[in-house]
């Protein structure tokens, strides 16, 4: 994780305010400020690895951006795939979902390649072992870099959307703890929940899939045998 604080404690063992003169060797420093300039740079955009293709044959890695081996400015369409979460786990899917035909991607990568995208249409689908992704159709411009990301490139780059509206209606997360009576039971949540998530005693994660729970207006039951005294913890986005 980005953590400045810790960047603050690092900077304290680099520069010793203790230390006499030449107790710094440049090696040290060159080091710290590589390191501080990653880590800054990741506070604009949304922070991906840009790679030619996938590390593991069928497995996309969190908070990487595959191109398949498309040049930059290609104009005809092609997919790009992302990882379900940035590369400090923020949900993808919650912003290209707010996305429509047209609207644009920009990325600008650790090279100061910036390459402009019209978005086509996107859709989830999942990996070989089941983990979620999200292919995004896209078309590049002429004007864009012709580089094409080799095999062994894992370039970090940060990417921005631009719509119609130059805004995007951002979603509300909600979080919240339940305690249980017992049994089966209803809480009253939010309405035009997405992404929802049901934890019980922050471990066993329910499943809707399994009928551990379902979600109607502002009602969502749990159909799960509890205890009383269970902590329900229920989260998403509206």
């Amino acid at each position: 994780m980005d953590n400045l604080y810790q960047l603050k404690e690092e900077k304290d063992a680099v520069h010793d305010p203790n230390g006499g003169v030449q107790s710094i060797t440049v090696e040290e420093v060159n080091a710290y400020e590589g390191h501080k300039i990653d880590k800054l740079g990741r506070y604009t955009g949304l922070p991906f690895i840009a790679r030619r293709a996938f590390e593991t044959e069928d497995v996309v890695s969190p908070g990487t951006v595959y191109w398949n081996g498309n040049a930059l400015n290609k104009s005809e369409n092609f997919v790009l795939i992302f990882g379900q979460v940035t590369q400090d786990g923020y949900s993808f899917k919650r912003i290209i979902e707010k996305t429509a035909a047209n609207d644009m991607l920009k990325i600008k990568d650790f090279a100061g390649r910036t390459t402009t995208l019209n978005i086509v249409s996107y859709e989830e689908l999942n990996d070989g072992e089941g983990n979620p992704y999200q292919a995004v159709t896209v078309v590049g411009f002429p004007e864009n870099s012709d580089y094409v990301y080799s095999v062994d490139d894992a370039v970090p780059c940060m990417v921005e959307i631009i719509t119609k509206s130059a805004t995007v209606s951002p979603l509300t997360d909600y979080d919240e703890k339940f305690t249980a009576a017992g049994g089966a039971e209803t809480f009253e949540v939010e309405t035009n929940m997405k992404n929802i998530s049901v934890t019980l005693n922050e471990g066993k994660v329910l499943q809707k899939t399994e009928g551990h729970w379902e979600y109607s207006g502002n009602e969502l039951t749990v159909n799960y045998e509890l205890a009383e005294g269970d902590f329900v913890y229920i989260k998403g986005l509206y």
